[in-house]
């Protein structure tokens, strides 16, 4: 029992640390005037994907690389199937061609990249290196292609400015360092939990990562995309969900790895990372005809993620068949 009371604490405190780190940032961005397309692009994106690198961060440190690199991978089949599947299945998410061509198109060609790093067995640190130089790239061309037009204010900086008052420097800074504080605590108490879970269940830490792990962390996104879905917002669903599986590669990965270097786990090499390279390029294919995905579509995806939960429960010996 105690397992799951650390893994709920654990998931608890980041969700709280990503919120407030997240609304802080955005609040002193504001005040320091910044652009919204950087706001935007850097200063949200970024703050979507702490609790993730949290708990990477935390799980090379204890000694534990197979649950930093298999969590990422998790994440990423979760974001893609399960959580925009449940987005689109309450309406249609909409997907313009500059979603499509430049984030779908990074999020696979990333995803090739990561199935290519996984069959070389390791992740050094001159490879997380150029993980985030491609991450800068990406930056730099979604700067490119987005500048001079109107920009479209994103979830998080919708709940960060949702009274409308301006916002304070010392609540902003109170955030921030309550953030900060919620993130290291809750990424120890996830990894720790993660770990204790896995030993006393008797099933592999690479399989709790792929799936409790990542459901955890990402909890609180999968929400915010249904109740945006619900509100007449669905037009920022697909871009924010498909550029927080570029920077989980790109940035989570590389900086991961130049903290310390991951050996990759061999069933994780040998088929997840062909799973979440599937799911990028199918949810991709689903936005090419119509611009958009579909409610129909949304439940293939997460009647895909349940049969990846089931192919999971078969290689872990769980299931019947």
């Amino acid at each position: 029992m105690l397992a799951y009371f650390i893994l709920a604490a654990g998931f608890g405190l980041l969700a709280l640390g990503g919120e407030a780190a997240l609304r802080g940032a955005i609040g002193l961005s504001t005040i320091a005037r910044l652009p919204s397309l950087f706001i935007g692009l850097f200063v949200v994106s970024l703050g979507v994907v702490l609790p993730q690198l949290s708990v990477a961060l935390r799980a090379v440190e204890l000694g534990v690389p197979d649950l930093a690199f298999a969590s990422i991978v998790g994440e990423n089949i979760f974001t893609i199937l399960l959580v925009l599947g449940l987005a689109a299945s309450v309406g249609s998410i909409p997907a313009p061609p500059k979603i499509v061509f430049r984030d779908g198109g990074t999020m696979l060609v990333a995803s090739l990249a990561l199935a290519t790093i996984a069959s070389t067995g390791s992740l050094t640190r001159w490879t997380g290196i150029v993980l985030l130089w491609t991450f800068l790239a990406y930056l730099a061309l979604s700067f490119a292609t987005d500048w001079r037009r109107p920009v479209l204010r994103s979830l998080a900086e919708g709940r960060a400015l949702a009274h409308g008052r301006p916002p304070r420097v010392e609540l902003c800074l109170i955030l921030l360092v309550l953030g900060a504080g919620c993130l290291f605590l809750g990424g120890q108490f996830t990894v720790d939990g993660a770990v204790a879970f896995a030993r006393m269940e008797h099933v592999s830490e690479v399989a709790v990562a792929l799936t409790l792990v990542a459901a955890g962390t990402l909890l609180p996104v999968l929400f915010v995309a249904v109740s945006a879905s619900t509100r007449g917002m669905a037009n920022v669903v697909a871009g924010e969900l498909v550029g927080a599986s570029v920077l989980n590669i790109l940035f989570v990965l590389g900086l991961t790895a130049v903290v310390r270097p991951l050996t990759i786990p061999r069933e994780t090499a040998q088929a997840d990372v062909y799973v979440a390279v599937a799911s990028a390029g199918v949810v991709v294919a689903m936005m090419l005809p119509g611009w958009r995905i579909t409610r129909l579509q949304g439940a293939f995806l997460i009647a895909c993620y349940i049969g990846y939960l089931g192919f999971l429960a078969w290689r872990q010996g769980l299931s019947p068949l």
